[in-house]
């Protein structure tokens, strides 16, 4: 059987590609305060997303004084507690995208705030 690509016909690309994003049931806002990873045996980069804060027990006992009233009970406040929100496993080509990306957004954040502040120091310039 002989293809188009066979008689030497060129494929024509569409003038356009049509992405619909769509969230899966598994998809939820997570804050990120970091992360931690490493690369794989196969050479896949592999990053824990982590979100940062104090310590937060299971379970708290009252002491209650003999009037009855509930006295407060104090944590450690030198305890951070990471729980690892998310675990993303990319390829190199992928990584570099994810920074390319980052690195965009970066840099549109650093002019919005950067605005603001040369907007002041003109007010204050200005006779």
């Amino acid at each position: 059987m002989t293809t188009s690509r066979q008689r030497g016909q060129r494929r024509t690309l569409p003038a356009k590609l049509d992405v619909h994003y769509v969230k899966s049931t598994s998809c939820r806002v997570i804050h990120v305060s970091g992360a931690w990873g490493s690369i794989t045996p196969q050479g896949i980069i592999h990053a824990a997303v982590y979100s940062e804060h104090v310590f937060l027990p299971e379970h708290v006992e009252y002491p209650i004084t003999e009037d009855g009233k509930v006295t407060d009970v104090r944590f450690p406040g030198n305890v951070i507690t990471r729980e690892i929100e998310a675990e993303l496993f990319m390829n190199q080509e992928v990584a570099t995208s994810l920074r390319n990306w980052l690195n965009d957004r970066l840099a549109e954040l650093e002019i919005l705030i950067e605005q603001p502040r040369k907007e002041q120091t003109d007010k204050e310039t200005t006779p």
